[in-house]
Order: C-alpha cells, then sequence, then structure tokens
C-alpha cells in the first residue's frame, strides 16, 4: 500500500502482523482498537462518522487520523471528527472533495495542531473559512492545490493566530506578493514551505518577522538580488534553494549564498558550520573587493559593484585584516613575480623548511606539499600567512591561489595541527 507525507508525495509501506494479531479473538482486537491513538484509513471510501459516538466507540483516544481520499463532502461532515475524537491532533485530510467549506457552527477541533489538506482542490478563502474551528493550529499543509493566488479576505486579519507552518508547495505560484501577502495575515509564521512553484524572484519583505525557515527549492530564481533579499527575514537561519537556475548554473555556488545571506545555519539540508561561514565570507569578500578594484576610478561601476554586492561593507567589518591581501594584485609576469620563496613552519615540532612556489599554487596544494614533507594529515591541518609579530592571516579556502594573499619572499607560513 501507500501512504502520503507531509508534502503530499507517495511513500510505499508494507504492513506485517505479527503473531500476536494473528492470534487475536474478537473481543481481543476490540481492546487494542480502544487503546489505538494512531489510526489510517486512507482510501477506504469513508463518507460520514456515522451515528453520535458509533467511530468513537470502535477506535480509542484518538490523536492522530489519516483519511486521505474520503468522501466527505462537506465541512459539517469533517466536525463530526472533532465530535467523535475531541483529542485529536493531527489529521490528514488530503484529496478531500467538500461542497462547501462553511459550516460546522461553533464546533472546534479544540487540540487539532496539524491539518493536512494537499490535493483537496481548495482555495485561500475557504482555508481561512476554518480557521475558527482550528484555534491551536500549528501546522497547516495545502499542496498541490492550484493555488497561484491568494484571495485575501480583508476581514480575516486573525486568521490562523498559532499557525507556525504554512506549506503550499506544488501550487504553480509565479509571484512573491501572493506568498508575501499571506504572511502579513500570518506574523508568528516561522517556516513556509514553497518548493516546486514557479516563483521568479524573491522581494525585501516585512511580512514575516518570526521566520526561520524558507523552503524554496525547484522554482525559477535567477539572480542574486532574490538571494540578498532573504536579509530582510532576521530570523532566517534555513534556507532550501536546490533545483533553481541561480544555484544550478554552478555547484560551487554553495560559498556565495552563505556568504551573501548572514545568519543562515542551514543550506539545502547540510548545517553550516562557523568555520564554512569564515571560509565563504572570505572567499566571497575578495571576489567582491577584486571586483571593486577593477572598477577603479569609474564612480558608476563602483556603484554597480556595491549594488549587486550589498554586503560589502558588513565584511569588511567582520573581516578587515583581509582587505589589503585581497586587494592587492599579482605581479607582472616575471618569474620573481610569479613565484615566492616561503618559509614552511610545523609549530607543533619547530621545523621548518623553504620551499619557491608558483603564486598559481592553491592553498590545498600548499597543504597537501606539508602534509608530505612533514607527515601529517591534511584534514588536521590549518596554514597561516605571517604578517609580522602580531598579525597572521588564515589561508582559505583551499581553492584559493596564493596570488590572493600577496605573499612576499621570505614570509613565514605556520602550519596549526589540530
Amino acid at each position: 500500500m501507500y501512504i502520503r507525507t507531509a508534502r503530499g508525495h507517495k511513500m510505499r509501506v508494507e504492513l506485517c502482523e505479527t503473531t500476536a494479531d494473528a492470534d487475536a479473538d474478537a473481543d481481543a482486537v476490540r481492546k487494542r482498537l480502544k487503546l489505538m491513538t494512531r489510526a489510517y484509513i486512507d482510501h477506504a471510501r469513508v463518507s460520514s462518522m456515522g451515528e453520535p459516538g458509533a467511530a468513537s466507540a470502535c477506535a480509542g483516544p484518538l490523536r492522530v487520523l489519516g483519511l486521505a481520499g474520503s468522501l466527505l463532502n462537506s465541512w459539517d461532515g469533517v466536525m463530526r471528527i472533532a465530535e467523535e475524537f475531541p483529542l485529536l491532533q493531527a489529521l490528514d485530510l488530503s484529496g478531500i472533495r467538500l461542497h462547501s467549506w462553511t459550516g460546522g457552527g461553533e464546533k472546534t477541533f479544540a487540540n487539532l495542531k496539524v491539518l493536512v489538506l494537499n490535493d483537496s482542490d481548495v482555495r485561500w478563502r475557504d482555508v481561512c473559512a476554518i480557521s475558527a474551528h482550528v484555534p491551536e493550529l500549528e501546522e497547516l499543509y495545502i499542496n498541490g492545490n492550484g493555488m497561484s493566488s491568494f484571495e485575501l479576505d480583508k476581514a480575516a486579519t486573525s486568521v490562523f493566530p498559532k499557525l507556525r507552518t504554512l506549506s503550499v508547495e506544488s501550487n504553480g505560484i509565479r509571484k512573491w506578493r501572493e506568498i508575501e501577502a499571506v504572511g502579513h495575515q500570518l506574523p508568528r509564521l516561522e517556516s513556509l514551505h514553497a518548493s516546486q512553484n514557479a516563483l521568479s524572484e524573491v522581494l525585501p519583505t516585512c511580512a514575516f518577522p518570526a521566520l526561520k525557515t524558507l523552503l524554496m527549492g525547484d522554482n525559477e530564481l535567477n539572480s542574486w538580488t532574490s538571494v540578498d533579499s532573504l536579509n530582510s527575514f532576521p530570523q532566517l537561519e534555513d534556507v532550501r534553494l536546490s533545483g533553481n537556475p541561480i544555484v544550478n548554473a554552478d555547484a560551487s555556488v554553495r560559498y556565495e549564498v552563505i556568504a551573501r545571506v548572514q545568519g543562515l545555519k542551514m543550506l539545502n539540508g547540510s548545517s553550516v558550520s562557523p568555520a564554512e561561514r569564515k571560509d565563504c565570507e572570505i572567499r566571497y569578500l575578495r571576489k567582491a573587493l577584486q571586483k571593486l578594484k577593477d572598477f577603479s576610478g569609474d564612480i558608476e561601476g563602483e556603484k554597480n559593484a556595491r549594488r549587486e554586492n550589498p554586503r560589502i561593507d558588513a565584511l569588511v567589518a567582520v573581516h578587515g585584516e583581509l582587505v589589503t591581501h585581497a586587494a592587492t594584485a599579482p605581479g607582472s609576469g616575471t618569474l620573481a613575480s610569479v613565484s615566492v620563496e616561503l618559509v614552511l613552519c610545523l609549530e607543533s615540532a619547530g621545523r621548518t623548511m623553504t620551499k619557491k612556489l608558483p603564486k598559481s599554487t592553491t592553498v590545498g596544494k600548499v597543504k597537501l606539499m606539508c602534509s608530505k614533507l612533514f607527515k601529517f594529515t591534511v584534514s588536521s591541518a590549518e596554514l597561516f600567512l605571517i604578517v609580522d609579530e602580531d598579525e597572521r592571516v588564515p589561508l582559505a579556502p583551499d581553492d584559493e591561489p596564493l596570488s590572493r594573499f600577496a605573499p612576499r619572499n621570505g614570509q613565514r607560513v605556520d602550519i596549526v595541527l589540530a
């Protein structure tokens, strides 16, 4: 059989009967049903809850109920679930087709925290209409409903006051303002799932002051401006951008996304460590400063370069020691200018060795060479270029050439082992 995940995807499962289940008599089965807190009866053609008390008499105090593909056809019919199972915390009604999303009187799902309405042909105005019946709702999944435009009821200013997670994936949404408008109604939203739509941009907004997670995979984002706009979310920590043109163009753009968006702790499902952030910001800053240097004397060019790299000043404030080294260009191309003699020093052993290296040599290759010379594991080493007694510059990331650090003949490189 198959069950649907919260995002609406099919997942194959195999049901296995235990020996105890196989040997149980009717009374034992009834007792087990009365203890049951979860029930999944997807695509079982359930059309009603029956007479009052009939459903609750068959099962225990359910907390989770899966009714995907059911034949319930009115909101009044759905509210009968609340009567039968008042302790319900999660309800999956994916694929439901209701004639009306109104009704139910003053009845509520008093404890419902998760509601799944994927592939239900529901509209946002219908969703807003049921808000009063789910006062404790924290997670709402409305994927695959063709909800490309959100028709908002201006009178509904306090819909879902406790909602923390909203998933609108696979809806064909094209305009960011549609999502932004919903955000103004959901000020406590912490997680927005908007993958597999047709969004081509993210615009700066104040609509999501509490947003921590934004999933935007498999959209049509193709501009760094959209990435820069993520800084308008003050609490943002987790972002998914995989499957967008802006990241598909080059597999190495991860470093630039991390550098451009402050505060990211997770990108495309992979955590961002403090060390990775530092390396990414340094690498990006060198690139951005070099671009500024290329436009030296061209006021308009410099202005455009700063507009395209809005975090330059913030990163210079953090990594100011690198500015001089990043902005210094390599030599003229003679042998003396394309190579440099460095004193390699393994601090822990007090050993040194002098080597002449091309300035085009990457930091990673220098590490590899040092590991062979001094017999240590490459992954355990960090390199530092000694500028003077009080200043040393980390040589990172590994794919940067030595020329980026403007080394001079005779300078010492300290090798520090973790």
